[in-house]
């Protein structure tokens, strides 16, 4: 778990964590890696004007953003429900 200090702002953080990598069984000169995106937001940040609570719409936006993109360096995002 990320250590976040007090903040005097209510702002939200987005994490992103490489969790574990291993190697591609189709060809071994590539890895898989798994990345983890942790949203932290103010519970006084939470209601929007939607009928989505901010923390899901952040990680909606996220997931539709990287999703079967290619990064470079990186390779093709392909990624999981949240």
């Amino acid at each position: 778990m990320p250590r976040v200090g007090p903040k005097e702002t209510a702002h939200s953080i987005i994490v992103l964590r490489v969790v574990r990598g291993t190697s591609n069984p189709g060809n071994d000169e590539f890895r898989d890696f798994r990345i983890d995106i942790e949203v932290f937001v103010p519970l006084t940040q939470w209601f929007i004007k939607d009928s989505n609570l901010r923390p899901f719409a952040i990680m909606g936006e996220i997931h539709r953003s990287l999703n079967n993109k290619t990064i470079d360096g990186l390779g093709k995002m392909v990624g999981g429900d949240f």
